[in-house]
């Protein structure tokens, strides 16, 4: 079903491919990262504003996310019931003046909502665009509020509870005609599925990208599947994270890398996965780079949904009960 891209795809050779080697070692220790381009993100949106960049959501660096990770006695990866951590849409911003400090959520500037940037219906199939500037592989997952993340959401607790609810899953690439018997190199949005983490679309190599995007990023489409009974005509928050793969392994990637190369028929293009990198698994003191981004969408109810009220988006959240940090 999967093919394996030709060798020499990157340009002439080795010199082609050193070169590639040499900008991926300088990007991975500058100062940007990526984005959702489409449906825009928030950041993006205000990317005129005074003393941010819109692809360094990165909750002020990797340091300052471990830094309050290991203050509040958290386990890595900080989603769920972890608190003061991280924003959830990425506050506090990458260089910027408070960068080590985590402002309530009232103050969290890319907690304002920005106005719809994408109207889909229940139910149906959607194309979500990442931009990327730096290329530290990991993977991206999308989750959806339905009751809208914004300056009045009670506590972070609250509002990951709400994404939480509804992650969304990938369409596998197996129902694609465009996706059979094709060069995952081509489009790699046909990398073969994540069977045991299905919400998960890995990173492939920035040469992999289509070149050209805002703020000079190389762009990844990906198709995710919007779950039957999630509606939100109100407005509701698409939130993008990435869990980056430059200083350690995440959990799952060499088992993915290792059945992916199978269902790719003995190989996937070359310089896919950090599974041949001597690097720690990811876990306690071994941190690595997250992003996270928010998008403010719209989903309308399918034409048989005759319910009046969006589930779980009748009205503001309530503040979630307090959850105590591991012993």
């Amino acid at each position: 079903m999967f093919a394996t891209a030709p060798r020499g795809r990157l340009g002439a050779g080795c010199a082609a491919l050193v070169l590639v080697a040499l900008t991926t070692m300088f990007f991975e220790s500058a100062d940007a990262h990526g984005f959702i381009v489409s449906p825009m993100a928030r950041n993006l949106m205000r990317r005129a504003d005074a003393n941010y960049c819109p692809h360094c959501g990165n909750g002020g660096g990797t340091a300052h996310v471990q830094a309050r990770i290991n203050a509040g006695g958290w386990g890595f990866p900080d989603m769920g019931s972890a608190e003061n951590t991280h924003g959830l849409c990425g506050d506090p911003w990458q260089n910027s003046a408070v960068a080590g400090q985590f402002a309530p959520i009232p103050q969290q500037p890319f907690m304002l909502a920005g106005g719809v940037q994408a109207t889909w219906a229940e139910g149906s199939q959607v194309d979500i665009t990442v931009g990327i500037t730096a290329n530290h592989k990991g993977y991206f997952e999308f989750r959806v509020c339905d009751a809208g993340i914004d300056t009045a959401t009670p506590s972070q607790a609250a509002g990951q509870a709400c994404l939480d609810r509804h992650v969304l899953r990938r369409v596998d690439p197996a129902t694609r005609p465009e996706c059979t018997n094709v060069d995952v190199g081509d489009i790699p949005d046909c990398q073969p599925m994540d069977q045991a983490r299905p919400s998960r679309w890995w990173l492939p190599p920035q040469a992999y990208g289509t070149p050209g995007g805002p703020e000079a990023s190389t762009q990844f489409t990906m198709r995710y599947q919007l779950p039957e009974g999630l509606w939100c005509s109100g407005g509701c928050t698409l939130q993008w994270w990435w869990l980056t793969a430059n200083s350690c392994h995440p959990e799952g990637e060499v088992e993915y890398y290792r059945a992916a190369r199978e269902q790719a028929g003995g190989g996937l293009p070359a310089g896919w996965g950090t599974s041949d990198r001597y690097m720690s698994d990811c876990g306690g003191q071994a941190q690595t780079e997250q992003f996270w981004n928010c998008a403010d969408i719209r989903i309308l109810p399918s034409a048989g949904n005759s319910s009046s009220t969006p589930p779980g988006g009748a009205g503001p959240l309530e503040p979630a009960p307090a959850t105590p940090a591991p012993e």
